[in-house]
Parts: C-alpha cells; structure tokens; sequence
C-alpha cells in the first residue's frame, strides 16, 4: 500500500465514520464502540472516491499531508541538507518533504 493510499484510508474511514453517526444519530451507550468500528470496517471503501478528490484538492493547492513526526528518512535528508555550504530553510523543509512523500508539488517552493 502506497503512502498515498493510507491517507486516502484514513480520510474514507473518517467521512464514513462522520456518515455513520450523523446518518444513525449514533449513542455510544447504545450501540457502543465495538459496533461503530464494525460498520467503519464495513463501510470505508464508499468514501474512497471523495477522499482521494480531497487529498488530490490538496496536493493541488500546493499542499501536502506529512507525518506528525519526521521518519528517519525524512530527518536524514534534512540532515544531508543542512551539511551543504549554502542552503536554507526552504531546501531543508523540501528536502525533507521529498523523504516523506514522492509528491512533486511538495517540493516546488525549495531551493535547489
């Protein structure tokens, strides 16, 4: 599974989520967690659609859904990147934003 498709999971499984308790007026003391997991599991791949226009809006807005935390990946090439001569906080940031996600429009604004 892409990174790509994992953030597009998540998103579907929230909109369902959303649906579901809007649709059900959901009660977690009736129905209780367990069953709201079990209709999410059921259900997120209705929402794949949406949540792949979603992330593409993004991404086309120059844009970008990173890790919380950097991966080591993407502390290596900010380190890489902070060991060159002349660099800046921009190519540290694109230089990161490239280990997280192969997504061009991540890295338009860095400096080469």
């Amino acid at each position: 599974m892409t990174e790509r498709e994992k953030i597009v999971e998540v998103m579907a499984r929230g909109l369902c989520r959303l649906r579901i308790q809007s649709n059900l007026r959901y009660d977690t003391k009736v129905r209780g967690a367990a069953w709201l997991q079990q209709a999410e599991d059921a259900g997120w791949h209705a929402f794949v659609e949406e949540a792949s226009a979603a992330l593409t809006a993004l991404e086309a807005s120059g844009m970008a859904v990173v890790p919380r935390e950097p991966t080591p990946e993407m502390y290596r090439a900010g380190s890489e990147r902070l060991q060159m001569v002349l660099t800046s906080a921009d190519g540290v940031w694109g230089a990161m934003l490239s280990a997280a996600s192969p997504t061009p429009s991540m890295t338009e604004n860095a400096d080469e």
